[in-house]
């Protein structure tokens, strides 16, 4: 961070997000030890839903070779492009490896539920023929289950296939 400020670099990252905090008024900005532990926390929280992804990704990757090979055109592609070098910006270039990522966190989402606070009184329609409206109220709590609307036939034609 300090070399960074030094040298007034500037990348596309979370550490940066944190440092533009100091910048507004607006808001708690983080300092370094802040920032430090945010990182800490960010890291190793996300290291066992990482390999949790990682995992159903290189499986559904095996499983399915058209995949596979439509993947390895496109890392071929990219990597010639940029002299052989997995650049950030040539991996977020890469369409079809975020839609198979996106493919994949569909099937197996990281988490259980979205949670959302409602702020606005909505009126849901009735869960039954004969039941009644469900209305939501401000302040009120809304848990979405992940994987029943990620595998609702109405939304996807084949809920349960890599596609």
């Amino acid at each position: 961070i300090e070399i960074r400020d030094e040298k007034n670099i500037t990348r596309p990252d979370m550490i940066q997000l944190m440092m533009e905090t100091r910048d507004k008024n607006t808001g708690p900005a983080f300092d370094i030890d802040e920032m430090a532990a945010q990182a800490f926390i960010f890291f190793a929280g996300g290291f066992d839903s990482m390999s949790s992804v990682m995992y159903f990704l290189a499986h559904e990757v095996a499983t399915n070779p058209d995949v596979q090979s439509k993947l390895r055109v496109e890392i071929d592609q990219v990597l010639e492009q940029n002299d052989g070098k997995p650049t950030y910006e040539a991996i977020n270039s890469m369409k079809y490896m975020d839609a198979v990522i996106t493919e994949c966190l569909r099937l197996y989402p990281l988490v259980a539920f979205i949670d959302r606070l409602c702020v606005k009184e909505f009126e849901l329609p009735p869960p039954t023929p004969d039941g009644k409206p469900v209305i939501v109220k401000p302040g009120e709590s809304v848990w979405l289950p992940n994987h029943s609307l990620h595998r609702d036939p109405t939304y996807y034609p084949e809920p349960d296939k890599f596609n």
